[in-house]
């Protein structure tokens, strides 16, 4: 799990950072394509994301990077079942120089400049 500071995750959530699980794409299931929309963008680090939304409300679930293949960035919130963050602390925090100074870096995670 990691905490994402960047321009887009923030404008994405519509706040301060975004909660993630990264997840390796075998152990990803989407229950429904019904109504999944994607659109594709340069992202912060200007490597190219896809970023996949419900059709209906546009939620953002999940996203596609070509930085890191084999995984899903899936939007922690999405989940049904909100208990299992309580297990996960995050590991590390991305993109710090753009996190808002009011917000606290994660005692014992990463703090990194860039998705590493």
């Amino acid at each position: 799990q990691c905490l994402c500071h960047c321009y887009d995750c923030r404008k994405i959530g519509g706040s301060t950072y975004s909660v993630n699980l990264i997840i390796a794409d075998s152990a990803f299931t989407l229950l429904t394509h019904s109504t999944l929309k994607y659109v594709s963008k340069l992202a912060d680090s200007g490597k190219k994301v896809e970023q996949y939304f419900c059709g209906n409300c546009g939620t953002t679930l999940y996203s596609l990077c070509v930085g890191m293949p084999g995984v899903h960035v899936i939007k922690a919130g999405t989940l049904d079942d909100i208990n299992g963050l309580d297990d996960s602390k995050p590991v590390a925090e991305l993109f710090v120089p753009h996190r808002v100074c009011w917000v606290p870096a994660i005692l014992d995670s990463k703090q990194a400049v860039a998705m590493e």
